[in-house]
């Protein structure tokens, strides 16, 4: 089937959030995923890894030691202007605000313990 794994599609999510670089992964690692989708379709495959990402980081999972340590970012899914005809995520995905404005999408949050296990 041509397109992207699941595993795949979660190390691009993983590398994305963690790295920073907000540029555009698919097209910048293309010999890395030579079966990559266009961004379009990728998004509409997201609700999909979504599932397998939180079971991961669930598998992840350290042991509770009482010191931890929180970020959050935002994962925006479409610009303001376009939330009336977004329809991947159109059941999950809220409005939200952070200190730099508002957007439609989820707010993530990452939750460690000081030996840096989630």
């Amino acid at each position: 089937m041509p397109g992207l794994s699941l595993s795949e599609r979660m190390t691009i999510v993983v590398f994305f959030y963690l790295s920073g670089y907000k540029g555009y992964i698919l097209g910048h690692f293309k010999e890395f995923f030579p079966q990559a989708v266009i961004a379009d379709r990728f998004i509409s495959l997201m609700p999909h890894t979504f599932v397998s990402l939180v079971v991961l980081t669930q598998a992840l999972r350290g042991k509770e030691t009482g010191k931890y340590f929180v970020d959050s970012a935002k994962s925006q899914v479409c610009h303001n202007l376009r939330i009336p005809h977004h329809k991947n995520f159109k059941d999950l995905a809220k409005r939200g605000k952070t200190s730099t404005g508002w957007f439609f999408g989820f707010n993530l949050h990452l939750i460690i313990n000081e030996r840096q296990y989630p």
